[in-house]
């Protein structure tokens, strides 16, 4: 019975609790209508009164947004510029997208606005580059089974992933992000009458920390930025094509899996320029970008004994270098602004 009786008083005190909470946005919904007809009426002092207990009590951010509006318009009447820039933060803070309207808001509300500084905190973003990464070999140490020289040559592959960012500032950010990236480059040599080709491919997925500096806060805006990236490989892969000079007889090409003779993890320093466009269109508002990034390598790739190689070493007199890889990276993106902050 007892059990009974604590449920039933439970419920009638969750019911009048919830009462209680749409009572009180009832009545600043009609505070917020009441203050609206004395400001009109130029009653700016009575609508303040009426206003600022429901903009301190009321957890509903549509009302407390228009709470705020009407007491910086009203702090504005009254030449209160303090008060009425205080309510301005507070109104951009539930709202940062809200922009005035010169044909219905004063022109000092519109002046006031756009005089708060809001700057992205947290973005989430798409950078893209199909086709414009641009991969080179840096040769620390070359090894040859025969009198033979090879010669390395770059390749075109892609990139593509999702990028955040953190503003430190209006102009400086912290950025990073998770981007697969296809690397290849080839390498060519003669050796008794053949003339062999080799192409390799290594796929990583990447993480970058960059500081990203902006010039300005215009439409337009230029950048640069600077860090660290580390990557780890997933897939590494090498086919082997020999000509026979004398013939131009074309052998089958020998494709085996590098990654066990590869590093699996690939460090480097990353700097780039761009150029960023801002979208204010709702659905989309955020920044269109361009970019070229320099990305170079700072580790040896190559791992393993490389006299283990029988296949590639007795068929091709081949042997892996120690290397390094750089790459010329071009990317276009969109960056979309999750929330805000007002400096």
């Amino acid at each position: 019975m007892k059990d009974i009786f604590k449920k039933v008083l439970v419920f009638l005190v969750l019911i009048w609790s919830g009462t209680s909470i749409l009572t009180a946005q009832d009545n600043c919904a009609n505070s917020v209508i009441n203050a609206e007809a004395l400001y009109q009426k130029g009653s700016f002092q009575d609508a303040i009164n009426e206003i600022t207990p429901c903009s301190q009590s009321t957890k509903n951010k549509t009302i407390l947004w228009q709470s705020y509006k009407l007491l910086t318009l009203c702090y504005l009447y009254l030449d209160d510029k303090i008060q009425a820039r205080k309510y301005a933060v507070k109104m951009m803070e539930i709202n940062p997208a809200y922009q005035p309207s010169v044909l219905k808001d004063p022109a000092e509300f519109v002046t006031l606005v756009k005089t708060i500084n809001v700057i992205p905190k947290f973005a989430l973003g798409v950078s893209i580059s199909n086709g414009f990464c641009y991969t080179s070999v840096d040769v620390i140490q070359q090894y040859n089974v025969a009198d033979n020289t090879k010669t390395y040559h770059s390749g075109i592959g892609n990139y593509f992933g999702t990028n955040i960012s953190y503003s430190l500032s209006q102009n400086l950010l912290i950025e990073s992000g998770l981007f697969s990236s296809l690397k290849k480059y080839s390498i060519t040599y003669s050796v008794n009458d053949f003339d062999v080709n080799i192409t390799q491919r290594l796929t990583y997925l990447e993480v970058p920390l960059v500081v990203k500096y902006t010039l300005g806060n215009r439409r337009f805006t230029p950048y640069f930025s600077a860090g660290l990236i580390a990557g780890y490989l997933l897939n590494a892969e090498t086919d082997f094509t020999s000509v026979y000079t004398p013939t131009a007889e074309k052998f089958k090409t020998l494709y085996y899996p590098a990654q066990e003779n590869r590093t699996p993890l690939n460090f480097g320093a990353v700097a780039g320029i761009g150029l960023n466009y801002k979208i204010n269109y709702k659905p989309l508002k955020g920044n269109f970008s361009i970019g070229y990034y320099y990305q170079k390598g700072i580790n040896n790739l190559f791992l393993n004994n490389r006299y283990q190689l029988r296949s590639t070493l007795y068929n091709y007199y081949y042997m892996d270098d120690d290397f390094r890889i750089n790459n010329s990276v071009f990317a276009i993106g969109y960056v979309k602004y999750l929330n805000y902050k007002i400096k």
